[in-house]
């Protein structure tokens, strides 16, 4: 997932979430789309709110990061 390790030490439920229903799908979600996000917000959001808070924002470019200063796409 090419993930720094550190983000991984500070999010440890990552192991609690399903690779095969989970992980995979959103992270080839996000990698068909080239956007990466916090992997603390690829994983809690609820299906419902991970996929339109994506269909929300508008992606125009090829590769962007989606950060904001609190690390999130936009306003819960």
């Amino acid at each position: 997932m090419e993930r720094d390790l550190e983000e991984l030490k500070n999010f440890p439920q990552y192991f609690g979430f399903s690779l095969t229903d989970r992980i995979v799908p959103r992270h080839l979600h996000l990698k068909e789309r080239a956007v990466r996000i916090p992997l603390n917000k690829m994983l809690m959001w609820a299906d419902q709110k991970f996929y339109a808070k994506l269909l929300r924002s508008k992606f125009t470019y090829a590769s962007q990061t989606l950060f904001d200063p609190r690390g999130e796409i936009g306003p819960d």
